[in-house]
């Protein structure tokens, strides 16, 4: 029989949970994102029909002629698209934000135990937080993947699909600047 100090017990259970946490992770990421794939073709799908509907629901609620009704709803897809937009760039933007928030601390917290309690110690955290993190990454992966996480991640693919093709592409142009003229209006003309 091998005896193992305590020690080297935890130092390996730390590293086969953080190699396992990693592959999970991994593996669960691969499925949603098939999921988003499945879901982003099926918002594809649907799309069209979105902008049919709500203007035949204009003509017939409201009385638009057809003209109107897809002015109209035209224009509620160019609202929708910039709503969509803003709302998707201030997400990725706090997702991201915490990302990196959580890679600082992990990191500055590993220095700081490296310092104060040596390499191996700070060996340890840093495999610790790791599988945290990776652990942290499967439960959301997870959540994707139940038919609720399923089903909203459908409901928001297909929005998107909805008003893709009226938001503004910014790749497109040379700058990501805009002309101060677009934005706000010309009150010279007030003046006269």
């Amino acid at each position: 029989m091998v005896y193992v100090s305590s020690t080297t017990l935890v130092f390996l259970i730390v590293e086969v949970a953080q190699k396992v946490t990693h592959a999970a992770a991994g593996m669960t990421g691969w499925i949603a994102g098939k999921v988003g794939t499945a879901s982003m073709a099926v918002g594809r799908y649907l799309a069209p029909h979105i902008q049919e509907q709500g203007s035949k629901l204009l003509q017939k609620g409201f009385g638009y002629d057809n003209s109107k009704a897809n002015s109209t709803m035209e224009g509620a897809m160019t609202i929708a698209a910039g709503a969509v937009e803003g709302v998707s760039t201030v997400f990725d933007g706090l997702e991201t934000s915490a990302k990196i928030l959580g890679c600082s601390l992990s990191e500055n917290s590993v220095k700081i135990i490296e310092h104060k309690y040596g390499q191996q110690t700070g060996n340890l955290a840093s495999g610790t937080f790791d599988t945290v993190g990776n652990v942290f990454v499967v439960s959301q992966n997870v959540n994707y993947i139940t038919p609720k996480g399923i089903a909203k991640k459908m409901v928001k693919r297909t929005g998107e699909a909805a008003v893709s093709d009226y938001k503004r592409d910014l790749r497109k142009s040379k700058s990501h600047f805009i002309d101060a003229g677009a934005l706000y209006p010309d009150l010279r003309t007030l003046k006269e």
